[in-house]
Order: structure tokens, then sequence, then C-alpha cells
């Protein structure tokens, strides 16, 4: 998408060929579902979600909406656009936080990846918990947030970049989310009623003992072929009760 480049009369008509009320183009493939689940859960009107491949090739589309050159929609990430002079227009989205991900990581969405990933019941989860263990991580990147923001300012390479280069950042801090998710739902599952802890933890059928195995019959005659097979031969009832017993 981001070598094919069109007009403005072609994008003010563009959203006919689709069928909808209006366009919106975003940065990626990954904000598509993002722009367009809140989109059809706020708005009364119908939209395309296109992406642009990236944020720089919305520029062009920034610069025609305020031109009031072209109608359509351009959603994106906030960034640290707070923090310098940005296009205002009722036609740009942004973000309210950083990126889409600030607004999908909360403690509400940790109770649900609990409930899904450790199949606990989700008013057994510590809401407490939850928004404890996410104030403990945004508290422990803040000094990072604060060299990130000063060398956006400066127009230096971003921190954040630099832990994924060369330390790996990204990828710690993912496995780091994980096995908290993962703790934290074993925690909570530890703590399921004893009666379904019960129920599970009932012996499985092959080690309950067969009656063959109550009554004392430890072997199965020989058939003719030399197959083994179950005995039917039943016991009188005097010989029942002394192979029982008292």
């Amino acid at each position: 998408m981001a070598d094919l480049s069109y007009s403005t009369d072609a994008i003010n008509v563009i959203n006919r060929f689709h069928g909808v009320d209006v366009m919106l183009y975003v940065e990626g493939d990954e904000d598509i579902i993002f722009w367009k689940f809140l989109v059809e859960k706020f708005a009364d009107f119908s939209v395309k979600v296109q992406e642009v491949g990236g944020k720089e090739n919305l520029k062009q589309y920034i610069d025609d909406i305020c031109k009031g050159e072209i109608s359509c929609l351009v959603a994106m990430d906030s960034d640290y656009s707070i923090f310098g002079k940005t296009k205002q227009n009722e036609n740009i989205l942004r973000t309210r936080g950083y990126s889409i991900e600030n607004s999908l990581i909360s403690d509400d969405s940790i109770k649900e990846i609990i409930n899904n990933s450790g199949r606990v019941p989700i008013d057994e989860v510590s809401s407490q918990k939850c928004k404890d263990w996410l104030g403990e991580l945004s508290r422990s990147v803040d000094s990072l947030l604060i060299y990130d923001i000063y060398n956006q300012r400066k127009s230096l390479e971003p921190v954040f970049e630099v832990f994924w280069r060369f330390h790996g950042f990204a990828n710690r801090l993912a496995r780091s989310w994980m096995m908290a998710t993962t703790a934290m739902a074993l925690e909570c599952s530890i703590s399921r009623s004893k009666s379904l802890a019960r129920r599970r933890l009932r012996p499985s059928q092959p080690k309950v003992r067969s009656i063959t195995q109550r009554f004392g019959i430890t072997s199965n005659p020989s058939a003719c072929g030399g197959l083994l097979t179950i005995s039917s031969r039943s016991l009188a009832p005097a010989a029942l009760f002394a192979a029982i017993g008292p």
C-alpha cells in the first residue's frame, strides 16, 4: 500500500468503491482491528480501514485533511506528540496513551488473560493484585520513559530502541509478562474451591480395582487357543462370602 498513491480526487471517492461512508487510514496491519472495533462500537457511520505502511506515510493525508482537500479519517498512535506541536483536526484520531498497547493493557485485560490462559473463573481473580502488578511494571520503566522523551525531543535515538537492539529488552519484557501472568494464574488456580479440587483428584479409572481383583481372582483361565479370556465362572454364595471375607 505504501508504494501506491492516489490523487485527492480519487481519495474523496474511493469510499464509494468499498460501499462505506468514509475511509479510515492507519499506520499498519496491526492497527486495523483496533480502530475498526472502536469505530463500529461508537460511531454511527461505516468505514473501510486501510493501512498505509507506516506513520510517515500518513503525513500527506494529515496535510491534505488540514488543507481541506480530502475528506477521510486518519488514526495513529499519539507517541510523544503531547510534548510537541501537532496538527489538530476532528478527522485526525490519536490514541489516548502512547500507543494502542496502552489502551489494551489494563487490570481488566490482565484479569481476562488469567481467566483464559489459567482457566480460572473471572470472579476468583484478584483485581487488586492485577492493579498492583501493572502499577509495579509502570514504575519500573519510569526512568526509561524520561530518557526516551528527552531523546525524542532532541531527535536522538529512542531509548527503547537501544534496549531492543543491544539488550533484548523487548524479549525479556515479553517473557516477564508471560511469566508474571502464568504465575498469577497458577496462584489463583491453587485457591480454587475444595469441591472442584476433590473432583479433579479422584483416581482415574485404570487405578480403580476391578470386581475380579476385589474378589481375589488375579488370573484368567486359558481358552482353547492359548488366549486369555475373562472368566464367566460364578461363585456359590458360600464360596463368595469366603472369598470376600468378614
